[in-house]
């Protein structure tokens, strides 16, 4: 199990005493006890606490101990306060091109292709296997030369991207839920592209680098599925947007998971609340949730995972009960992770694999927790499993940071609906179209639009999510109804005027001649042409004009991206 949050405390507290920060009075009763209870605290072969040696005594003030030093520590006077880096949004959004362009370069080092190309005529997955024999060699050479160059860029340009949630107002969102940023993750930001400000995403790619991820299976090739997938939104950072459309950052959750003291602490506590709600019990450290799990509370924790939905592996469509959500997950280890972690999981008993698969699903909640707060945005889950453990950790830690109005209950639901099934068809709008209404700064006044919709939205949460759902889907069908009678008002104005000396009226669908054609992009050029005929193709070119505008504003792309989804 290793030490957990309880273990941590006791430790440092042990440690205080012996090197004498924390004298023991013993003429005072309580800490004569104190030093009896210390004397019996066990440990197990690899040094760590043994929390179930511990008395009541030594876990209270080992706590208080902790907490009092934590306190001290901010608001000590000597200790200067910590000062974010002057950074300016010009230096951020020069570190973004930098960070997209090293990428481009390794990916195109390692493949000989570069990842814009890399899937045209067959699959990412079809294309590795098929060159890699080729591939293999060039990844080696290109991790050599480029991994240090992303490191120095990390070193260089981390603190200004990790700060760049202090310099960009409006509606910001942060994704996370998983370290990787696949298809779906895309689609779901293309999704809410046109409603949020900023979307800031966890570097994909440097989980691979800052961690040796042992139990992982193919780790070249999901390396450069990772480079490949979050160079997809390169055009939006190449573009001379008025302010980010996405920034991506360093988040190093796997190093702050293996060394950071807070971050072992915040993941912890989450894994307790989590724990203490839904097995109504009360634990004070992660070794004692496993003990009870497989021990007197086997039963209750079926029950609970079975009442609350808590066990939802990989693939699977929502959540499952012990035996069958164990299968699924083994399917899902045996499939992705190396050989040996799946004959670890597989000697394991079911409840115990069930527990790891819940700690795995948590540890991602604490961060999208902690990044929100960072950059100041709202969490973005672009996969149901994701926003389902949002939901159950805002149920146990009875909040959703609303309090600090650090998140927003409503846009957070906002954004989940926007990556409904029925909505799917909002991640049809082409990169290029993206950039281009960013550029106009679209987005906001689509945002207006589709607020005043949804007038009536409050309150809202996982339980009514479907209700959400169609609100949301009934303001944008309002929206491209507004749309459909713009274009036929439009078609109504212009047809009046588009009359030839015959009496013939040229139709929306009208093929004009090609010579005719050729000026439809050039009204000066129409200017010889005489009489009616004259006047009424310049009223025709005006008339097309006008309904290419109309078609290429944001509601009308959205308008052609539901049409190619049904």
């Amino acid at each position: 199990m290793g030490i957990g949050v309880l273990g941590r405390r006791i430790e440092q507290f042990i440690k205080a005493i012996e090197s004498g920060v924390v004298i023991l009075n013993q003429d005072d009763p309580t800490l004569k006890e104190l030093v009896v209870d210390l004397e019996k605290v066990k440990r197990f072969s690899d040094g760590d606490i043994d929390i179930a040696s511990c008395t009541p005594l030594v876990r209270q003030m080992s706590r208080l101990f902790v907490n009092a030093t934590d306190t001290l520590s901010k608001i000590d006077p000597q200790t200067p306060p910590e000062t974010p880096e002057n950074i300016t949004p010009k230096q951020v959004e020069e570190a973004q091109r930098e960070y997209f362009r090293l990428l481009d370069d390794f990916f195109q080092t390692a493949t000989g292709t570069p990842a814009s190309r890399f899937e045209e005529k067959i699959t990412f997955g079809d294309k590795i296997r098929t060159e890699a024999a080729i591939i293999a060699p060039r990844f080696e050479k290109a991790m050599k030369s480029h991994v240090p160059k992303l490191m120095e860029f990390y070193g260089n340009h981390g603190r200004k991207l990790l700060g760049a949630g202090k310099l960009y107002s409006g509606v910001n969102a942060v994704i996370g839920g998983a370290s990787n940023f696949p298809d779906s993750a895309f689609n779901g930001y293309r999704k809410m592209a046109l409603y949020a400000d900023t979307v800031f995403v966890p570097d994909p790619v440097l989980p691979w680098i800052e961690n040796d991820r042992e139990h992982e299976g193919f780790k070249l090739v999901r390396m450069l599925q990772a480079c490949h997938d979050i160079l997809k939104l390169r055009p939006l950072a190449d573009a001379k947007l008025p302010y980010p459309a996405v920034i991506v950052f360093p988040s190093w959750e796997k190093s702050l998971e293996a060394n950071d003291e807070v971050t072992k602490d915040g993941i912890g506590n989450l894994v307790l609340s989590f724990f203490n709600h839904f097995l109504d019990a009360h634990f004070d450290d992660e070794s004692e949730v496993i003990d009870y799990v497989l021990g007197d509370g086997k039963a209750n924790f079926r029950r609970a995972v079975n009442c609350y939905g808590l066990l939802v592996p990989p693939g699977s469509n929502g959540p499952m009960n012990v035996d069958d959500g164990v299968k699924t997950y083994l399917e899902y280890v045996q499939k992705f992770r190396t050989p040996t972690a799946f004959q670890t999981l597989l000697s394991q008993p079911p409840e115990s694999v069930a527990w790891l698969l819940i700690m795995e699903r948590l540890a991602p909640q604490f961060h999208i927790r902690d990044n929100a707060i960072a950059m100041n945005a709202q969490p973005l889950l672009w996969n149901p499993a994701h926003f389902h453990y949002f939901n159950l950790c805002a149920t146990a830690t009875n909040q959703l940071l609303e309090k600090d109005r650090i998140i927003d209950n409503k846009t957070v639901t906002l954004l989940a609906a926007l990556n409904q099934p029925s909505l799917a068809w909002l991640g049809n709008v082409g990169m290029s179209d993206l950039v281009r209404l960013r550029e106009a700064n679209a987005n906001e006044k689509f945002r207006r639009s589709l607020a005043d919709q949804l007038k009536g939205l409050n309150n809202v949460d996982e339980t009514n999510m479907n209700r959400v759902a169609a609100d949301v889907a009934r303001g944008i069908a309002a929206l491209l109804a507004e749309h459909s009678r713009e274009a036929d008002k439009l078609w109504f104005d212009y047809k009046k005027k588009l009359v030839l000396g015959g009496g013939i009226v040229l139709t929306g669908g009208v093929a004009l001649s090609p010579w005719l054609a050729g000026l439809l992009g050039f009204v000066p050029g129409l200017a010889g042409l005489a009489g009616g005929a004259g006047t009424a193709l310049k009223d025709y070119v005006h008339y097309r004009m006008d309904k290419h505008s109309l078609s290429k504003s944001v509601i009308g792309i959205l308008s052609h991206a539901k049409r190619e989804g049904t």
